[in-house]
């Protein structure tokens, strides 16, 4: 009976050492990284707002407005290209139609192949698909492959009636939904 009751207090100090551990080992992380310049980056950041150590401007981009609303408004302060950390992730933010266009044309290739998350990598194979592969010689082969064999006149016209099949049920599935109350 003595036992039980030293085991209970002895597993809550472990639990605590535990997570003040990964707490501490984290913020630690976190400011190495911070300290050191991004290795891709060829030049200093633009400016941004201020941020906090592990979630960076997150807290900025909550509260009752919606995203892009918050984006413009930090936009008005900061200027129309802007740095914001938004957790582990460094973004710079152009907001003005002309410096979007002109990154577009200057620096296309930077920004033609999508980041490579974990969950893309195991859903595409490595990024072996047309949606995730890396801009290059792979992916225009496989975008071609698609554009002829299934995105072509031909195929689509013949599962044009699989499609508005499709497209019946949904819209059914959604009027019977209204009808139980589930959507308002």
């Amino acid at each position: 009976m003595d036992v039980q009751h030293m085991i209970i207090p002895f597993f809550n100090t472990i639990l605590v050492i535990v997570f003040l551990t990964t707490i501490f080992l984290t913020a630690l992380k976190s400011l190495k990284r911070s300290k050191k310049p991004p290795a891709s980056s060829s030049g200093p950041l633009p400016p941004g707002p201020w941020k906090l150590p592990i979630i960076g401007n997150l807290h900025q981009m909550v509260g009752p407005q919606q995203p892009h609303r918050r984006l413009m408004d930090l936009a008005k302060k900061h200027g129309p290209i802007m740095h914001l950390q938004l957790g582990e992730t460094s973004n710079v933010i152009v907001s003005s139609p002309e410096l979007a266009s002109e990154f577009r044309k200057t620096h296309d290739l930077n920004f033609a192949s999508r980041p490579m998350f974990p969950i893309a990598r195991i859903l595409s194979y490595g990024g072996r698909n047309v949606s995730f592969a890396p801009y290059g010689e792979y992916w225009r082969h496989v975008r071609k492959v698609c554009t002829l064999g299934l995105l072509n006149a031909k195929r689509v016209a013949f599962f044009r009636p699989v499609m508005q099949d499709e497209m019946a049920k949904l819209v059914t599935s959604i009027q019977l939904q209204q009808q139980v109350g589930d959507i308002q």
